[in-house]
């Protein structure tokens, strides 16, 4: 399958680099950001939105403003 998608022009984008809020809902924004940080050349982060993931929300402002002073 991964050969027909590269083969027609498509390519294959998934997260790597995981915040832990799906299996910790009630994770701290400040852990929520902390665990979004990463030193790859391309960050993809994998997050949740869902009535139990408040704090990943709140975490969202400070996780744009990280990224974006890192030149994303």
């Amino acid at each position: 399958m991964v050969d027909a998608i590269h083969s027609n022009g498509f390519k294959i984008y998934d997260w790597n680099q995981d915040t832990s809020d799906g299996a910790n809902p009630n994770s701290s924004p400040t852990l929520i950001l902390n665990r979004s940080i990463s030193t790859k050349d391309n960050v993809v982060i994998l997050m949740h939105n869902s009535k139990v993931n408040k704090n990943t929300s709140e975490a969202l402002t400070s996780i744009i403003k990280y990224y974006k002073s890192q030149g994303y």
